[in-house]
């Protein structure tokens, strides 16, 4: 966010309410806390959801939704949350993104996992190499655990000084 906070948070109901004109079909929700009515209203969080989104998920993405997060590094300290999914390309469709407090308060029974881009960009800090790329993504799309078990092991062996 750029500019005066105050402003910008002020503009979310407009934004919202033109939405809801526009984008018929799609899913905005915006919560918000007031500690008594003489108060403002103190912004909690905001989801969207298009509805065209939606619709192409269900008609031709792979069931599968992949949620990310990252925290924002304004004066608001908050959680921006996503959920994608897998298209026919086997690419990244966003279904949905808000902000959220914290993940674990909505969906605390959930596992969560890092995203294999993050684990590889973590690893490939080693400079292992392109042969090292080409295995460790073999392995990511795996959909047999029998599969995956074989070609980590495999992998194991092929880097075990490293």
């Amino acid at each position: 966010m750029a500019g005066n906070h105050k402003e910008e948070f002020g503009l979310l109901w407009d934004y919202t309410h033109e939405l809801r004109l526009k984008m018929l079909g799609s899913t905005i929700r915006m919560a918000f806390q007031r500690v008594t009515v003489d108060f403002l209203p103190h912004f909690k969080r905001y989801y969207v959801c298009f509805d065209a989104l939606k619709r192409g998920w269900k008609a031709r993405c792979k069931q599968l939704i992949g949620l990310d997060s990252f925290f924002l590094k304004c004066p608001f300290k908050s959680e921006f949350l996503t959920a994608v999914g897998r298209d026919t390309n086997n690419q990244m469709l966003p279904i949905a993104w808000g902000i959220e407090i914290a993940i674990f308060d909505i969906l605390p029974r959930v596992e969560h996992r890092n995203c294999a881009r993050q684990v590889f960009a973590n690893w490939s800090m080693r400079k292992l190499g392109k042969s090292y790329e080409c295995d460790f993504w073999q392995i990511v799309k795996c959909t047999a655990e029998r599969e995956w078990g074989d070609l980590y092991s495999a992998l194991e062996k092929k880097y075990k000084d490293v």
